[in-house]
């Protein structure tokens, strides 16, 4: 049974991958080299792993509420169920990683890789994503109700019947997602990018579009009644967002 964090990295020097279910919480394991250690069910909670290097470890259902992981490296991860809330993962590399079903309420992940990674179902609710890029990633049926998503790149992510009700998505890239049967409701999204994207039974009540950029986007079945535009909204020709439902504003809104 590994104790100490000295001693399981002194076992992972001797060639030793599997910690199964070792509890190591609180300690300090920054800058650790544990690539492709096998580390599930873990009780890692409130550990410090900051820079540490665990691409291609397992990693599922382990603990780490309340860790950091700031610009550590879990590209390749699998995270699948594991137990992030609270956990600090600014700067992070998680490109390509699996975080079925994962936990990260009010989690920090600003700046972080996530591009190509699987957040299918995953709780991402109050999580801070500021600047995050999440290219082509799979988010369908996650929630990120409340969560911080300013300047995030989500460009061709899918964001099938995503929660996003409450979001900041100030200045966010979304051009060419698939956002069907996504929540939006009363959302923020001033100058984001949703050129291309498919809203298909989108709910947008109550939202704002201030200055976003909704050309080419499929608006068929898009709930936008009280959503708010101004001039420098833009849309297809064809569109006519009073026709729509939505409310124009040239002095601006609240948030």
């Amino acid at each position: 049974m590994v104790r100490t964090g000295a001693e399981l990295l002194e076992r992972y020097a001797a060639w030793d991958r599997d910690f199964h279910r070792v509890v190591l919480r609180g300690i300090d394991l920054s800058g650790a080299y544990l690539r492709d250690a096998t580390l599930r069910q873990a009780d890692l909670e409130g550990t410090n792993l900051k820079e540490a290097v665990l691409s291609g470890a397992n990693l599922q259902c382990t603990r780490l509420g309340r860790a950091s992981l700031r610009q550590a490296n879990l590209a390749g991860v699998a995270l699948q169920e594991a137990d992030l809330q609270g956990a600090d993962l600014s700067g992070a590399i998680l490109r390509g990683s699996n975080l079925y079903r994962a936990q990260l309420r009010g989690a920090r992940l600003v700046a972080a890789d996530l591009n190509f990674t699987i957040l299918r179902r995953v709780n991402l609710e109050e999580a801070n994503l500021t600047g995050a890029t999440v290219l082509e990633a799979d988010l369908t049926e996650a929630v990120l109700k409340g969560a911080d998503l300013k300047r995030a790149t989500l460009q061709q992510a899918v964001l099938v019947a995503t929660d996003l009700s409450g979001a900041n998505l100030w200045e966010t890239d979304l051009s060419g997602a698939d956002l069907r049967r996504a929540t939006l409701r009363v959302g923020i999204l001033k100058q984001a990018n949703l050129r291309g994207c498919d809203l298909r039974g989108v709910n947008l009540l109550g939202a704002n579009l201030q200055g976003a950029d909704l050309r080419g986007a499929d608006l068929q079945g898009t709930q936008l009644e009280g959503a708010y535009f101004d001039d420098q909204t833009q849309w297809d020709p064809q569109v006519d967002p009073r026709a729509l439902g939505l409310r124009p504003t040239s002095k601006g809104i609240a948030s």
